[in-house]
């Protein structure tokens, strides 16, 4: 998203290509539009003609702030539209914004900044005058909350972002004061911030509190497990460990790998091995997550050094070929590197959960209302 007409890595063409492509011919290459579905009736909320419709509307109603948040809502629904800039989004967001800044139109404008266009800092700038607005909705101060301690996790060794998890929690409690019932995304990262701040003690009375709320893909169990670790309790970790690896589902977000750290941490080796190999160990996984290939080891040298082979072998089909060597060259080092232990930061393993879930005014898709 900072560099649309980049190609290269995993990507055979760049994004504002593969938009073309899209809109031409409905996949982003040619070649795989045998791949490509029609969307089903609950995944469009805003059809590309009901977009037209709104559009024709705007040019008798320019100043109509509500108009043009539909409008910029729709398109997001189109992403074949996002290949001209006039039919973009961001345009459309940005127009409500200067048009008049109210809590809508910067809630918004920053949201889809942040979130969808990756840019932090104006995003943050953005919301931070929607704070000084005075919202009477939970949306926005969450959604503030959120950017701050996304923000201070990322750069928690830079003094600039050292305050964000404090901030953050100032506005997931203001968050929690508006909204009509508990909100188990506040309670979380609630859990996050204490977390980030060494307030162990509230980090688990907040992720307990989410698991009562609604647990879901078991993200706050992991963290709760993170916390036990922190505090002491081992045995706990065990327990919620040994509970996720028996009955995580195939469409929970957390993947095995963050079980088998778990048990990486308590130096249960063995454990850590076979909940890793469940799902498989891919070349790169055994590179960046070494503490996988380490377990292996120390669980079984001649099982590691079969799985070495593998990898070797799988990481000669990687493109590009530069990436490829580089995997191999790690790889052909790896047990001689593995007599030192991997260190795991625990802040690091710590799971913030992804905003998925939109926050925008009068998004229809997720029943957001229509304003503040």
């Amino acid at each position: 998203l900072a560099d649309p007409d980049y190609e290269g890595g995993p990507n055979n063409v760049s994004l504002w290509k593969a938009r073309k492509n899209f809109k031409k011919y409905g996949a982003c290459q040619q070649d795989l539009v045998k791949s490509v579905r029609n969307p089903k009736a609950d995944e469009v909320f805003i059809s590309e003609e009901e977009v037209e419709v709104l559009l024709e509307k705007l040019k008798h109603n320019p100043a109509d702030q509500d108009l043009i948040n539909n409008v910029a809502i729709g398109c997001s629904e189109n992403p074949q539209l996002w290949a001209e800039d006039t039919t973009h989004p961001l345009t459309f967001f940005k127009r409500a914004y200067d048009l008049k800044k109210t809590v809508k139109s910067t809630n918004n404008y920053a949201g889809y900044l942040y979130f969808e266009r990756h840019l932090e800092e104006e995003g943050l700038h953005i919301q931070k005058e929607c704070m000084e607005l005075n919202p009477k909705s939970h949306y926005p101060y969450y959604q503030y909350g959120y950017m701050l301690l996304e923000q201070g996790l990322e750069h928690r060794f830079y003094e600039k972002y050292r305050d964000y998890p404090a901030k953050a929690l100032e506005y997931f409690n203001i968050s929690g004061s508006k909204a009509t019932a508990p909100i188990r995304r506040i309670e979380h990262h609630e859990g996050v911030a204490h977390f980030l701040l060494k307030d162990f003690t509230k980090a688990k009375n907040s992720f307990l509190k989410a698991i009562g709320t609604h647990d879901v893909e078991r993200l706050s169990s992991y963290n709760l497990a993170l916390t036990y670790y922190q505090l002491g309790e081992i045995n706990k970790v065990r327990e919620i460990a040994d509970e996720l690896d028996v009955n995580l589902n195939t469409d929970d977000q957390l993947d095995r790998v963050f079980i088998a750290k778990l048990y990486y941490l308590i130096e249960d080796y063995k454990m850590c091995a076979a909940c890793a190999l469940k799902d498989g160990v891919s070349a790169d996984e055994a590179v960046t997550r070494a503490y996988l290939s380490y377990s292996i080891l120390q669980t079984d040298k001649t099982l590691f050094r079969e799985h070495l082979a593998d990898w070797i072998a799988d990481a000669k089909t990687i493109a590009p070929k530069e990436e490829s060597i580089e995997i191999i060259e790690k790889l052909e080092r790896l047990e001689t590197e593995l007599a030192i232990k991997p260190v795991i930061d625990s802040d690091e393993a710590l799971y913030i959960e992804y905003y998925n879930e939109c926050y925008l005014f009068d998004c229809k898709r997720h029943n957001i209302p229509k304003d503040d």
